[in-house]
């Protein structure tokens, strides 16, 4: 992509080229932080792009784009703006586009480009569990709150016995074996920064008094820990892990029973990941780079 706007501007003799980009990556983000050049970001609600006819897939393109998101966000040279804030006070924006990339416009350029603009109405997303805990945090970042805590839901997983099918029904111990992993997912990428993430689940009465292996892996083992089931509610202690500033992929969080043909069974309920703040040497080290 940044190759064919290189070409373009190479061989043209515009003085300003305006591009638009429906997935922008990490190629983009970087040459946007390193030359700091204005672009604007238009923000939609992400639970609005989830498809009934696909939507554990299609939840998953829009919840890998949105780390990459919050990262444009952040640059000072961005000018974020969305599909309400455009219907409702459009002139308004208007002139903040303009300043933002210098453009002389007057009162009838506005009004000549608002007048040209379609009609953009308001849109309902589908209502959903997994849907929410995993994409209502960005859609609030994006209307301008802070990063909170995401839920990943246990349709978001599968376990090796039917890596296809999301999981839905109880996972028994015994499936552990040769290593094998229960229960693995969700393959979603997270903003960088510091994370925990605990696992709820439900364990049956001969499941108590079982250990289980519970690691977070994105490309290498990111943190590990090994817990002991009690039989009810049960939540595991806390994976924490950090995620660079690069992209680093999709984040995989793995169980298996410690031993081979352990009794017992669970059911996965979700997955709670929360925000950390940084700590004390990596607010030195930011500080350092500024």
């Amino acid at each position: 992509m940044l190759e064919s706007v290189a070409l373009a501007l190479v061989r043209g003799n515009a003085a300003r080229m305006a591009v638009a980009v429906h997935r922008p990556d990490a190629g983009l983000l970087t040459a946007l932080r390193e030359t700091r050049r204005p672009f604007l970001l238009a923000l939609d609600d992400p639970r609005l792009l989830v498809t009934t006819e696909d939507s554990i897939g299609s939840l998953r393109d829009v919840a890998n784009l949105c780390p990459l998101l919050t990262q444009l966000a952040d640059l000072p040279n961005a000018l974020q703006v969305s599909a309400d804030v455009i219907r409702d006070t459009p002139n308004e924006v208007l002139c903040l586009i303009a300043d933002h990339f210098g453009f002389p416009a007057t009162h009838g350029d506005l009004v000549r480009v608002t007048a040209a603009l379609p009609p953009l109405l308001a849109r309902q997303g589908t209502q959903d569990d997994t849907i929410e805990g995993a994409l209502g945090p960005y859609a609030r970042f994006f209307e301008g709150g802070v990063p909170g805590d995401i839920l990943w839901t246990r349709q978001l997983f599968t376990k090796s016995a039917n890596p296809a099918k999301p999981l839905s029904e109880p996972v028994r111990l015994r499936e552990t074996f040769n290593g094998r992993f229960l229960i693995h997912g969700p393959y979603l990428a997270l903003p960088p920064g510091n994370w925990s993430a605990e696992l709820a689940m439900t364990v049956s009465a001969d499941g108590a008094g079982q250990s289980l292996v519970v690691d977070a892996y994105c490309g290498e083992v990111l943190d590990t820990l090994r817990c002991v089931l009690s039989a009810g509610e049960f939540r595991t202690p806390a994976l924490n892990f950090t995620i660079g500033d690069h992209y680093q992929g999709a984040v995989e969080l793995r169980l298996m029973a410690e031993r081979d043909a352990a009794p017992g069974e669970l059911v996965l309920c979700h997955a709670h990941l929360r925000p950390m703040p940084a700590t004390a040497s990596q607010a030195r080290a930011g500080q350092g780079g500024q």
